[in-house]
């Protein structure tokens, strides 16, 4: 699977370091309002939100190839007890320079990115859909 991946995302991914406070999580599934929250939170000065629709885009090519490992880590670390430890370099490297993140990439890894999120001020916005975290 390694050389897979290695001939799919043959280039690169560059060094990256947090730029800015990630402030806002909010996760939901597929088609439940993610691109339109995305919509607000940008209307609401949060002035870079990530979502998974943004991998596509050429300039953010370096995501696919880090996804790819955080999500394989995650689903085939292989840990018998499912206790997946990510640092927060790892999600500083995907997530560097967003203030908010969204979307169903998210809330695939919402457990451990929230648990990396420092100084969690409140819990708001949750929904049978989609739940988001302030911080």
């Amino acid at each position: 699977m390694d050389a897979i991946l290695g001939s799919i995302y043959a280039f690169p991914a560059p060094h990256r370091t947090r730029t800015r406070p990630l402030q806002v999580i909010c996760v939901g599934p597929s088609r439940s309002g993610t691109d339109s929250l995305r919509q607000v939170l940008l209307q609401l000065s949060y002035p870079n939100v990530f979502h998974g629709y943004e991998t596509i885009f050429d300039e953010n090519r370096y995501q696919k190839p880090l996804l790819s490992r955080i999500l394989k880590k995650k689903y085939n670390g292989g840990s018998k007890d499912g206790n997946i430890v990510f640092t927060t370099e790892e999600f500083d490297q995907l997530f560097a320079d967003y203030n908010a993140v969204t979307d169903m990439l998210v809330a695939m890894m919402a457990v451990e990115l929230v648990s990396r999120l420092p100084k969690r001020k409140s819990h708001s916005g949750s929904t049978k859909r989609r739940r988001c975290m302030v911080g």
